[in-house]
């Protein structure tokens, strides 16, 4: 179980690392749903919001099933450093799931000598 968690931290972590202009939380998650084929699901996303526009191309939206097959383990990147910190942090329930943010310094995780820090998960 520990080893699921630390992937889906990872996994939040990184995409926030990766993509800090393009990562836009929302309040107010009544405006989406997950139903395929919906008013408001996956395949409308990109209609919603313009800033949501490129979600019209993408194929890998959220939720992202990381035990399927397309995963990829990569094995010479080491093992998954890691310094967590006690740190306050905010549990917000998002309707469909739980975030939670902490604030300050929360620790970091190093994956092939990039640091990353602590910011949320869901």
């Amino acid at each position: 179980m520990e080893k699921l968690t630390s992937t889906r931290i990872f996994f939040v972590v990184l995409v926030r690392k990766a993509c800090p202009a393009m990562f836009h939380e929302v309040d107010d998650e009544k405006e989406f749903d997950y139903v395929k084929g919906g008013d408001k699901g996956p395949d409308r996303w990109g209609e919603i919001h313009e800033e949501w526009s490129m979600c019209k191309h993408g194929n890998m939206q959220s939720p992202i099933d990381l035990l399927n097959e397309r995963a990829e383990v990569i094995s010479h990147l080491g093992t998954l450093q890691r310094r967590y910190k006690p740190s306050q942090a905010i549990l917000k329930n998002r309707g469909h799931d739980t975030m939670l943010g902490w604030e300050g310094d929360a620790g970091w995780i190093q994956v092939n000598g990039t640091q990353y820090e602590l910011k949320q998960c869901h």
